[in-house]
């Protein structure tokens, strides 16, 4: 086999330029007779000539090609690659590049390896950490081998045989106007000077691939110019060691990703047989169009409203999670039709992850919103805007037996908050078939305990605000539109209940952290009814641990972890208007009849103030102002709040 040539291509990066060079000039060579071709693009910068003419070369001939018209990056690219007709086998590089010193060892190895494996149609020398989709870390499945396929052609370090690219020549002069329906939308959006768009659509419609190293024998500084804006983000580690010699033979089961960086189904059913014969198409990243996908199935990140399996989000690369099928309900098996086709959050889990720097992910965006301007400002402004006025509110709706779309819808029907955010919990066995319009989501989960589903659930939405509703309670007009004026204009208040509820009195509804803490079954009543409260997610997240650890999930539980943080305040107004249930009660409430005297005596009080309180308890409950004031005072009842359906403000009673 003869020495590959090396080519770089330069244009106008005279200092770019100036380190490749001095990278290669310090690479190992098992040869003397290496050819290094410089090609210059018209229109060049003075110093790049000047660089490639002083510039000494020690492992063999050098020469200089100064192109006298301005071809553009891609005509350049394509003359170079037509090179392989003089040299036969070429290795191209742009001018952004820095070279390991193994990079031609690797090069001359996997080149004879593939030779005459029709299905690769190039070899990288670059190894990606981060997608070109969205820009997310990538990790490539491990197995014995040091290389892998891609049907991502390379653009940073590059090698081709003479007779790969003369198979992308001849596909070209037949199918260049050739659709770009099957291209990855991220392709679509590139501009058609780009070389890269065009073997894109060679690899897609002739099934071929890349060959990729796990170790990088390039690194891409993205100096700015004709097609860089990126700077530093496609840094990488150079390998520094001699490149392993066991290649990957391609074969049916091999590691082969498509064009959006996601494992090809059929090798991820021979690494998962959990997964079974299902007709899948593998959308970890969530960026691939749902009307593209003829699958039935689709394992994805995105959220579905009713899985068939669900795995956790733990490992590393997230593939593992359903190689190894660790528990959770991040990654979802679900049937096409369940999708919920919405963009997969930058922050979700990606950005979790130590491969990319967080300054480059936050010069992006000052970028991009620079570039933008005032309309990004504008919309940003507008959307925290909204979320202040408006806290988004999370309405949860376990069910545990078969229940009707319209007692799910009815929970809702009157309640027009324009930041709520619905969830019905299924855990029900076996599965409810629920055809519920698309503003509220199906959440299946096999966890037997409320909680923790509830957690997951509260973890992906995101919300300020939380009720849990059952099924044959409403929620009324203007619920959420209460609890959000006083959460937003009441910050130390975390928790609410309002009065009014299964005809409980004032005294009923209104509770004392001292008495919340010594609830039990027993002396719970309807006002702590769950679709009576409504509580902020920082009073979830400072107590769910504790909560968590209890092998059941109730009212009881909930509460009396929240009163150890801050006391339960009451509003005069109900919160849902609660007909007969469909579903049993978590537990038995206490009859509205029962008095809470009781309650009031046995507060650890010293005896004068037990005393004063039995007293007074009648004027409490019978809404006498002095008498139910000091009575108040004496059990540290919070003040009652009102709401002032004229002026749409809350007050405290003091």
């Amino acid at each position: 086999m003869n020495n590959p040539a090396i080519i770089v291509v330069a244009y106008n990066r005279p200092d770019s330029l100036n380190r490749l060079l001095v990278s290669l000039q310090t690479a190992s060579f098992s040869s003397d007779s290496i050819q290094l071709i410089i090609s210059i693009d018209g229109g060049e910068n003075e110093r790049v000539k000047d660089i490639a003419t002083e510039f000494q070369w020690s492992h063999g001939s050098k020469e200089i090609i100064c192109h006298w018209n301005h071809l553009g990056l891609k005509q350049h690219v394509f003359y170079c690659g037509d090179l392989t007709q003089k040299y036969g086998n070429i290795i191209l590089l742009e001018d952004d590049l820095m070279v390991s010193p193994y990079f031609y060892q690797f090069a001359v190895n996997a080149l004879e390896f593939y030779k005459d494996v029709t299905e690769i149609a190039g070899l990288s020398l670059y190894q990606y950490e981060i997608t070109e989709n969205g820009f997310f870390p990538f990790v490539p499945i491990d197995d014995e081998y040091s290389t892998y396929f891609m049907q991502v052609p390379s653009s940073w370090g590059q090698a081709w045989t003479a007779q790969q690219w003369e198979g992308f020549k001849q596909w070209l002069t037949a199918h260049e106007k050739r659709t770009e329906s099957l291209l990855p939308q991220y392709v679509k959006q590139w501009p058609e000077t780009s070389w890269k768009k065009i073997f894109f659509k060679y690899l897609i419609d002739t099934d071929r691939y890349f060959v990729f190293p796990r170790q990088s024998y390039t690194t891409n500084f993205g100096d700015p110019g004709t097609h860089a804006d990126r700077q530093g983000l496609f840094q990488i580690s150079l390998s520094m060691e001699s490149p392993s010699v066991l290649l990957a033979p391609f074969m049916k089961f091999c590691t082969r990703y498509d064009a959006w960086f996601e494992l090809l189904p059929e090798c991820l059913k021979h690494r998962a047989p959990n997964l079974g014969n299902t007709s899948l198409t593998v959308d970890l990243y969530g960026t691939k169009d749902l009307d593209t996908i003829n699958s039935e199935f689709i394992l994805t990140t995105r959220r579905s409203t009713q899985a068939e399996q669900s795995f956790g989000m733990k490992m590393i690369p997230a593939m593992q999670n359903v190689i190894h099928d660790v528990p959770g309900n991040k990654i979802n098996l679900t049937r096409k039709k369940f999708v919920i086709d919405e963009p997969l959050p930058r922050h979700f889990y990606y950005y979790q992850t130590a491969s990319i720097h967080e300054n480059i992910y936050n010069d992006l965006i000052a970028n991009k919103a620079t570039d933008m301007g005032a309309t990004v400002f504008n919309k940003m402004k507008n959307d925290m805007e909204f979320q202040q006025k408006n806290p988004k509110l999370l309405v949860i709706t376990p069910v545990y037996d078969q229940v009707s779309a319209d007692d799910i819808q009815q929970i809702t029907s009157t309640c027009s908050y324009p930041n709520l955010k619905y969830v019905v919990l299924d855990l029900s066995n076996p599965q409810i078939e629920l055809n519920l319009p698309g503003e509220i989501e199906h959440f299946r989960d096999k966890i037997e305990n409320l909680g923790p589903a509830i957690d997951d659930i509260i973890t992906d939405v995101n919300p300020e605000m939380i009720m849990i509703v059952h099924t044959g309670a409403q929620i009324l007009s203007q619920t959420a539109m209460i609890a959000a004026e006083v959460f937003t204009k009441c910050q130390d208040i975390q928790w609410l209940n309002g009065m009014g509820i299964s005809g409980l009195r004032e005294d009923q509804c209104r509770w004392s952290r001292t008495r919340l803490q010594s609830l039990s079954n027993q002396n719970i009543n309807d006002s702590l009814r769950f679709s009576n409260v409504i509580f902020k997610r920082h009073l979830w997240e400072t107590t769910k641990d504790n909560i968590l650890m209890n092998s059941s999930f109730t009212e009881f539980h909930l509460w009396l972890e929240f009163a150890k943080h801050t006391e339960l305040r009451t509003i005069d107004r109900p919160f849902t208007d609660v007909h007969q249930a469909n579903n049993e009660p978590l537990h038995q409430y206490a009859s509205p009849d029962n008095d809470n005297i009781s309650d009031a005596q046995s507060l650890p009080h010293p005896f004068i103030r037990r005393l004063l309180s039995f007293v007074l308890y009648p004027g409490y409950r019978f809404r006498i102002p002095l008498i139910r004031t000091i009575y108040a005072e004496l059990n540290r009842i919070p003040p009652l709040l009102h709401w002032d359906e004229q002026r749409q403000i809350c007050y405290p009673e003091w």
